[in-house]
This record gives C-alpha cells, structure tokens and sequence, in this order.
C-alpha cells in the first residue's frame, strides 16, 4: 500500500448512527427511529468519486467482530476499494492484540500511516479524542455519533478534507 492514497474509515458513527451513542443521546434505538445500517455508503462513494486512486483501510471493529467479507459486502461499490481494516493490518505487522486493544482511534491510526507510510491520507470518525491539532485541522472529518455523513455540515467537510489532501 506504499505510496498510495489511504482513507481511514470508521463504520458506526460513520455510515450509520452508532447504536450506543444514539441510544444514550436519544433514549430510543436508531434503527427503530428512521435509520439503517450503511445508510451513507452512497454519500461516501459520491465523494470519492473524483479520487479513484484512494485506497480504504477501515479503523472499524465491524470487520474483527463480522469478518471483513461481511462488511465488504455492506460497503456495495466501495467494498473494491477496502484494502483490510487496521486490527489486521497491525497485528499481522508485530502489534500484540492487547497493544492494539488499549489505543484509541487516533493512536491506531497513526499507528498504521507509519506502517504503510501512505503518500497522503485522512480518517473519517466519530471518535474525536486525542487526534493531533494538525491531523484535525486537515486530515480527520470527525462525524457526529448519532449522524454520521447524512448531515450538511459533515458532507462539506468530508469535500474539504478529500480535496486537501488527494486533489493532485
């Protein structure tokens, strides 16, 4: 994956609202309120569109927890672009499973670029702690648990990092 395009990608939070945060925030489940899992695949796959060299690695526990093939299969057209997910990535690489257990998202992802030293990458996820100020500023489009990519505000950002950072 050297010398490539990487976008890291959350699923819950992401795609769809993560069930936990929903349920906390709202006090009813997401999918009994209006939602569906993977809803905002297409918004993804839109945006990606001028960028068919970026690659996706997933920071998701969808893939260790359903199996990769599984989420690959949810993710439709963008399934083609899913390189593996950073739990297989690392742990394949040395990274014991309780090293890699005790991260958070922004460590586990500085984790991988150094690993795979990409040519530019950006994260898209809802978990929002500890990422570097220079990573925020221009590489992480950071969602909102309970909203995910369906909102105006999240769509323009994800434009903004997308173009920042793989726009040749």
């Amino acid at each position: 994956t050297a010398a490539t395009d990487i976008l890291f990608l959350g699923i819950s939070g992401v795609f769809h609202p993560s069930a936990s945060t929903y349920r906390l925030a709202r006090g009813v489940e997401a999918w009994g309120d209006g939602h569906s899992r993977y809803e905002g695949v297409a918004t993804l796959e839109r945006a990606l569109a001028p960028y068919p060299s970026v690659r996706i690695v997933l920071t998701s526990t969808q893939p260790w927890a359903h199996t990769l093939a599984t989420v690959i299969a949810e993710l439709g057209p963008l399934g083609a672009r899913v390189d593996g997910f950073t739990f297989q990535v690392l742990t394949k690489a040395g990274m014991s499973h309780e090293a890699y257990w005790r991260l958070d998202k922004s460590a586990i992802v500085a984790a991988a670029v150094e690993l795979l030293k990409p040519r530019a990458w950006a994260a898209i996820d809802d978990e929002g702690m500890r990422w570097p100020f220079e990573v925020r500023e221009t590489q992480l489009v950071q969602t909102d648990g309970c909203e995910g990519l369906m909102t105006a505000e999240a769509q323009d950002r994800l434009q903004t990092v997308l173009a920042g950072n793989f726009q040749r």
